[in-house]
C-alpha cells in the first residue's frame, strides 16, 4: 500500500499537466467532464480520490488514455 501513497498526486499533476498543454482552463475541462471547477483543483493538487467514472470522464476529455494519467514520470 505504501507504494500507492502518491497516485493522487501524480494523477493530479498529469491531469494538470495535459490541462495546461492543451490550452484548456479548469473551467472547461470540469464542464466537459461534469464536474465542479472546485473539485477538480483538488484532484489537481492531489487532495481528492476521484471515482472511476471521473477518472474516466477526464481522460476523455483530455483526449488520453486512463494510463497517461497515472504514469509517473
Amino acid at each position: 500500500m505504501v507504494r500507492y501513497q502518491n497516485i493522487r498526486r501524480i494523477f493530479g499533476a498529469n491531469v494538470k499537466g495535459i490541462r495546461v498543454r492543451t490550452h484548456a482552463s479548469q473551467d472547461e475541462l470540469a464542464d466537459r467532464c461534469g464536474i465542479y471547477r472546485t473539485y477538480l483543483s483538488r484532484i489537481e493538487n492531489g487532495t481528492a480520490n476521484p471515482s472511476l467514472l471521473v477518472i474516466a470522464a477526464l481522460a476523455e476529455s483530455l483526449n488520453v488514455d486512463i494510463c497517461d494519467l497515472v504514469k509517473s514520470s
